[in-house]
């Protein structure tokens, strides 16, 4: 072992000498939170992958609701003669111009 008065830390800066109270008291002196303990390292793991798992699940939900709106609009997009999925200012022309044609009536009403 290492005496006291030598060692250093991790960044080379010297480390107080232990005191009258000896080497127990020298956990205080130490960086505890460099290397956490094995239970507090499975713990973050395990939190980890709880958030990953719940991040996929919410993932996996929202494709889903996207699939079941697409299912639910497919008419909608027949209609307007335009791609499933088709972008939002693309929607917006074609159900202008589709109501636009709807509104006019025919030359040879007037």
């Amino acid at each position: 072992m290492v005496p006291p008065a030598s060692r250093k830390t991790s960044s080379g800066e010297q480390l107080p000498s232990y005191g009258p109270g000896g080497f127990k008291h020298a956990a205080r002196w130490t960086n505890s939170r460099a290397r956490p303990c094995k239970r507090r390292r499975r713990a973050q793991e395990q939190k980890a992958k709880q958030r990953h798992k719940e991040y996929e699940k919410k993932r996996e939900a929202k494709a889903r609701d996207r699939q079941m709106y697409i299912l639910r609009h497919t008419r909608d997009y027949e209609a307007l003669e335009l791609p499933i999925g088709a972008a939002r200012a693309d929607v917006k022309a074609a159900y202008r111009k589709l109501a636009k044609a709807r509104r006019r009536p025919p030359l040879a009403w007037i």
